[in-house]
Order: C-alpha cells, then structure tokens, then sequence
C-alpha cells in the first residue's frame, strides 16, 4: 500500500497518542509539505469519530471498521465531560 509520506491526503489524529506520531518527526517539514491545507472537522463529528476510532484501537478491530456501543460512549462521555 501507499505510505502515508507518499500520500496525496493524510488523516491524523496527531498529536494525541494514538495518532500518527511521524508526522511531526518530519526533519524539514516546510520543504516536506511547502503548502497544505488543513481540514478541521466541526467537533460534534470529529469526538464521537475520535471515540469509535478509539475503540477500534482498544478492541483490536481494523479500522473504520465499528461504531462504538451506546454504552461506552456513555460511559467515556460522562468520564470525561462533567454536567
């Protein structure tokens, strides 16, 4: 398959943990990507998108394979965001 550096697009979830921490190990960025064009997701896709891709992750699941259950988006909703 094609390598993330040899991409035309890269999705990342950088830089959090699990994303694709290569990306910023790029020795000279600016020359690497001399333009761009960044594409922000509106955050009541981008976390409940996050949370499944998550656990997809925790479940050994490929990916983009599963949505989350309910539940466990439930619980790490509550985990994470106080009323």
């Amino acid at each position: 398959g094609v390598q993330w550096n040899q991409a035309d697009t890269v999705k990342t979830h950088f830089p959090h943990p699990q994303g694709n921490p290569d990306i910023g190990k790029i020795p000279n960025l600016k020359a690497a990507f001399p333009r761009a064009v960044i594409i922000l997701r509106h955050p009541i896709h981008s976390i409940p998108g996050y949370h499944n891709y998550l656990y997809e992750l925790e479940n050994g699941l490929s990916g983009h394979s599963k949505r989350a259950p309910v539940s466990v988006w439930n619980q790490g909703r509550d985990a994470h965001f106080p009323e």
